[in-house]
C-alpha cells in the first residue's frame, strides 16, 4: 500500500512538473511572438523615422537653393538697374623730356 501510495504521489508530481514545463514553454512561445511583433514594429517606426529625415532634408536642401537662386536674382536686377559706369577717363601721354647734350 505505501508503494502505490508512493507510486501515485511520484506519478502525480512527473504530471505536475510535465504541466509546469508545458507552461513554461506556452509562456516562452508567447514571449517570442511578442518580441518579434515589438522587433518588426520598432523597424517600422525607424524606417518611418528615417523616412522623415530624408523627406526633411530634401524639402531644406530644395528650399536651400530656392533661396539662394531667389537671393542671386535680386543681385542680378539690382545690377540692371544702376547705371553704367561712366568709361575710364584717357590717359594722358607722359611727354618726354628732351634733353640736350
Amino acid at each position: 500500500m505505501q508503494q502505490e501510495a508512493a507510486e501515485r504521489e511520484a506519478e502525480r508530481e512527473r504530471q505536475r512538473m510535465d504541466d509546469i514545463e508545458r507552461a513554461h514553454e506556452e509562456n516562452r512561445a508567447q514571449l517570442q511572438e511578442q518580441q518579434q511583433k515589438e522587433l518588426a514594429a520598432l523597424r517600422d517606426h525607424q524606417e518611418q523615422v528615417l523616412n522623415n529625415r530624408l523627406e526633411e532634408q530634401k524639402r531644406v536642401l530644395e528650399e536651400g537653393f530656392k533661396k539662394e537662386s531667389d537671393r542671386m536674382s535680386k543681385q542680378i536686377e539690382e545690377l540692371k538697374k544702376r547705371p553704367p559706369p561712366p568709361p575710364p577717363a584717357p590717359r594722358r601721354r607722359r611727354k618726354k623730356k628732351c634733353t640736350i647734350s
